[in-house]
């Protein structure tokens, strides 16, 4: 039991298109099965990546078909890591992108939300 308390602790996803967040492994492996079940072709592109300590900047495009859309998305993306001081293990990933531009490339509204919500 005290392995998953650290492990909730030190670990955490945050999608701020979205604005949520995750902690521990099984709450972002859950995150992470939804999101590609949602989302066809899901793909990031690394553009470039630039590292400062312990925080990586990635500058990426994020494409892929949200499923029911009538078009596909990519949109610029912004990843931030933050690694832990001494096995240089990610601790806290920060995704930023538009949600509003994904749904616009979409031909979705602004307020649509998958089905089931």
């Amino acid at each position: 039991m005290r392995h998953e308390r650290s492990d909730r602790r030190q670990s955490a996803y945050t999608d701020l298109g979205l604005g949520v967040a995750f902690h521990g492994r099984q709450e972002i492996a859950g995150w992470k099965a939804r999101a590609d079940s949602l989302i066809d072709n899901v793909h990031v592109t690394v553009r470039a990546a630039h590292r400062d300590g312990r925080r990586i900047t990635v500058d990426a495009v994020y494409a892929g078909h949200l499923k029911g859309a009538p078009k596909p998305f990519a949109v610029r993306m912004t990843t931030l890591l933050n690694l832990d001081g001494s096995r240089c293990r990610i601790v806290s990933d920060e995704d930023h992108y538009s949600l509003g531009t994904v749904l616009a490339q979409s031909g979705l509204p602004a307020d649509w939300t998958p089905s089931g919500n």
